[in-house]
């Protein structure tokens, strides 16, 4: 399940819109954890049930970094998409729906 997806009525819809943009993959979650690693934000963790996967989860510090950048990202996306109307919100949003579903298709 991908980020969007996850996402509930209850998020701000400029989120929701935002995380249908990125589209983000597991291939390019290996070189951001590598560096959130590095930065002692994340720790990996072997996963007993399958000994080729890791689970990620946040140290102390991670947890206290991700809140404070969780805010000011809301806070910018927000304001970033604020322009939008509630109708070019929801077409976009299809749009987008469409974009990911003929992507997928294609690979």
């Amino acid at each position: 399940m991908d980020l969007e997806t996850r996402a509930t009525a209850d998020d701000h819809r400029a989120l929701r819109l935002w995380l249908r943009l990125l589209m983000v993959t597991g291939g390019n979650i290996t070189g951001i954890v590598d560096q959130l690693v590095k930065e002692g934000l994340v720790e990996r963790v072997d996963d007993a049930a399958d000994r080729r996967a890791w689970r990620v989860r946040l140290t102390r510090a991670g947890n206290k970094a991700f809140a404070e950048m969780a805010r000011a990202h809301e806070e910018w996306v927000v304001g970033l998409l604020s322009g939008l109307s509630r109708r070019d919100s929801d077409a976009l949003m299809q749009l987008l729906a469409r974009l990911k579903q003929v992507t997928l298709e294609k690979s």
